[in-house]
């Protein structure tokens, strides 16, 4: 029902694509005429539960699906992850919790009823 998936957070993915098709002829030479995939991690549905329960434990979410499997799947994104690195300053990919957490945050201010626009809950 809910099957293990590869996250990537939107503004990482813009920033090798921007990488690779824009700035490629500025100083990534050896980045040009390459396929990057964009993937950082895996995760399954209690993972972004978790992160949930955390960035908003005043809330009620299901409980954790038992015996639920990650993806093994092994995606060769290694120039990927390098070239992320690379353009932040050897910092690598977001994390599935600093995705989640300001969607987390739009999603209940939209809920209340709020018209404060939350860019960062506990990011």
């Amino acid at each position: 029902m809910f099957p293990a998936q590869w996250f990537c957070d939107v503004v990482d993915i813009a920033r090798v694509h921007i990488a690779r098709v824009h700035i490629a002829a500025l100083p990534l030479l050896d980045v040009q005429s390459e396929r990057h995939i964009a993937y950082a991690n895996q995760f399954n549905i209690n993972d972004l539960l978790d992160v949930l329960r955390e960035v908003q434990p005043d809330r009620t979410f299901p409980e954790d699906l038992p015996d639920l499997a990650s993806d093994q799947d092994i995606v060769a994104n290694d120039k990927a992850t390098e070239l992320i690195k690379r353009l932040q300053g050897g910092k690598g990919w977001t994390s599935l919790r600093n995705c989640i957490a300001p969607l987390a945050g739009h999603y209940a201010a939209e809920e209340s009823g709020s018209k404060q626009c939350v860019d960062q809950v506990g990011v």
